[in-house]
């Protein structure tokens, strides 16, 4: 189906042709490690180009580039507001017997000692501080900052110039917006959204919505899109733990609300 393509170690697919992967296009070409061979797109036609990298088809061509020998691809999906569409590629890649290696930009900053599963996506002017760990498929844009001891699960979003101060633990699927802060030693819940410049001064639980520009636990919603309704959740402080124990319990009901309020 693709003459001529060499059978090489470092040959790469980008599957997703959109914005987050143009920008991958370039950290490839940056990073100067892969040979980026072509796009796989479920709405792009082959023959098509994403600034010049050929546009292969759809899924139904993985098996046959993995059989011509490439055995590694980037998710070039972000996954923003729907990160269940970028876990989705992942399957679908893994399905394909093909492996995702972590990719770091070479203007970001990664110390020695941290740990980057397989999967993650370091873009450019992040930095990633000493004896961090982060999860399989986390993304970091630009300019984020992931300080030292963090620990990140799995398909972990810091949005652009996102701030997580030391020993920060963000759950799997959980995202952090735009100018985002999260203090010292907070637990961020799995699939826990915190707004575009939100200030996070205490654990948030699984699920929740930090809403954009407000601080925590004064103000929140849930990861659905919801504004709290009359209720203070000013118990789940620093000794609270995402995912379980009394105080989420005593969480109140939600009401469905804006939807727009987290940034990539």
């Amino acid at each position: 189906m693709f003459p001529g393509m060499p059978p090489q170690r470092d040959t790469i697919v980008l599957y997703g042709g959109g914005g987050h992967g143009r920008v991958l296009i370039d950290l490839l070409r940056a990073q100067d490690t892969y040979r980026l061979v072509g796009v796989v797109d479920d709405h792009l036609s082959p023959g098509d180009d994403v600034l010049g990298v050929p546009v292969l088809g759809g899924p139904e061509v993985l098996a046959e580039l993995r059989s011509q020998g490439v055995a590694l691809a980037v998710n070039g999906i972000g996954g923003i507001g729907r990160i269940q569409s970028r876990i989705d590629i992942f399957d679908r890649l893994t399905a394909a017997k093909l492996s995702c290696p972590a990719l770091v930009h070479p203007a970001a900053l990664v110390e020695p000692s941290a740990t980057l599963a397989a999967g993650v996506q370091v873009l450019a002017l992040a930095y990633v501080g000493s004896a961090a760990d982060v999860g399989f498929g986390s993304l970091l844009n630009t300019a984020a900052v992931v300080s030292h001891d963090c620990v990140l699960g799995r398909y972990a979003n810091v949005s652009p110039g996102g701030l997580l101060a030391g020993e920060v633990r963000l759950g799997d699927r959980a995202m952090v917006g735009m100018g985002a802060t999260v203090n010292v030693g907070v637990a961020v819940g799995e699939g826990a959204l915190i707004g575009n410049s939100a200030v996070v001064k205490a654990d948030v639980p699984d699920g929740v919505r930090v809403r954009a520009g407000h601080l925590w636990p004064v103000d929140a919603s849930p990861a659905g899109g919801v504004e709290e309704q009359g209720h203070s959740i000013a118990n789940a402080g620093p000794g609270h733990h995402p995912g379980g124990g009394q105080d989420q319990a005593r969480l109140p009901p939600f009401l469905d609300g804006p939807a727009d309020e987290l940034g990539p």
